[in-house]
């Protein structure tokens, strides 16, 4: 898995110029968009999921869709979807990496954090 992610990073990388990366790490608005939308926005919303009534999401689910919306997106999907949408490319490839270097550390900070404010979650048949 290591070795695949890291053929991902030289692949997306060797294309990429040093001043378009440079370029893409200054843009601190995009970043601060991303990083916020990565780690507050969407952990919001996650917890905002806690709120739907047992019958309609259940704690195990609960948790699941929590712990998804801490965790920083995929390198893959961003660069395809910018590349779609005819976006900033080289930019979205600096965010992608940036976040996803940052959610080593802040995906488990998020989730011990989060889990502090889920529903209990049961072991199936017990309760």
């Amino acid at each position: 898995m290591t070795a695949a992610i890291a053929l991902l990073f030289f692949l997306y990388g060797a294309r990429l110029a040093t001043a378009e990366a440079l370029s893409g790490l200054r843009n601190w608005r995009l970043q601060g968009t991303v990083l916020g939308a990565t780690f507050v926005l969407f952990p919001l919303i996650g917890l905002s999921a806690l709120l739907l009534p047992e019958w309609l999401l259940p704690a195990p689910l609960a948790a699941g869709v929590v712990f998804l919306c801490c965790l920083p997106s995929t390198v893959q999907s961003s660069i395809a979807f910018t590349g779609i949408a005819r976006g900033n490319v080289p930019a979205a490839i600096v965010a992608a990496s940036v976040s996803n270097v940052l959610g080593v550390v802040l995906t488990p900070v998020l989730a011990g954090a989060a889990a502090g404010h889920q529903r209990r979650v049961h072991p199936v048949g017990v309760r």
